[in-house]
């Protein structure tokens, strides 16, 4: 309930669905009852498939690439 509150909080949105790679730990009878009460849908991941987590991916490149060039503006030694 915590983690609910915590996004709610954060983005200012009702969560309508969660995503999952496919992990036993979203399968937790304590979270599938939660889901229920709140109308959280789920929608799992079919593994080993980048192209169904196409947005995440593009995301973590885009902090990559300005990390990168934060670093080289500050000329930090290429080790970090």
């Amino acid at each position: 309930m915590l983690w609910k509150a915590e996004v709610n909080n954060q983005i200012d949105r009702k969560i309508k669905y969660l995503r999952s790679g496919n992990g036993t730990w979203y399968s937790d009878s304590n979270l599938k009852k939660l889901r229920q009460e709140h109308d959280i849908h789920m929608h799992f991941l079919v593994r080993k498939t980048p192209q169904q987590n196409g947005v995440v991916k593009r995301m973590n490149m885009s902090i990559n690439k300005r990390a990168r060039c934060l670093l080289l503006n500050v000329e930090i030694s290429k080790g970090f």
